[in-house]
């Protein structure tokens, strides 16, 4: 079980130590950098690593009418380079890793898996 914390306050090595002790996995973020979201930290907790990419569409994060338009954001290479080291000490730290884009009937979270994996093959 994976726990993704919404607000920042919850990212600190306290957290990170309950979620040991519990035997819980902790959900790294990428998502806009606004206040009182969560930062791009790469923290493994348990023997799986796990990584969703909301997208950076921060006009879009609180002003939207349809929830979909929250996560309508295609990733640029440099901003999906950000993660490539993070991802690596990820990998290296647990024995399973798992990325994830989050679906928009656009494609974007295929685009974003493709050129993350291009970048991680690299």
């Amino acid at each position: 079980m994976v726990v993704e914390f919404r607000n920042a306050a919850w990212v600190n090595q306290p957290t990170f130590d309950l979620l040991r002790s519990l035997g819980l996995g902790f959900c790294s973020v990428d998502e806009p950098r606004l206040r009182g979201l969560v930062p791009p930290v790469a923290v493994a907790t348990d023997p799986l690593a796990y990584v969703r990419f909301h997208g950076r569409n921060a006009a879009k994060w609180y002003q939207h009418q349809e929830a979909w338009e929250r996560y309508d954001y295609v990733y640029t290479e440099d901003e999906l380079r950000e993660w490539v080291p993070k991802l690596w000490e990820l990998d290296a730290t647990a024995p399973l890793t798992l990325v994830y884009f989050n679906n928009h009937f656009g494609g974007q979270a295929v685009r974003g898996a493709r050129d993350l994996g291009q970048l991680l093959l690299a």
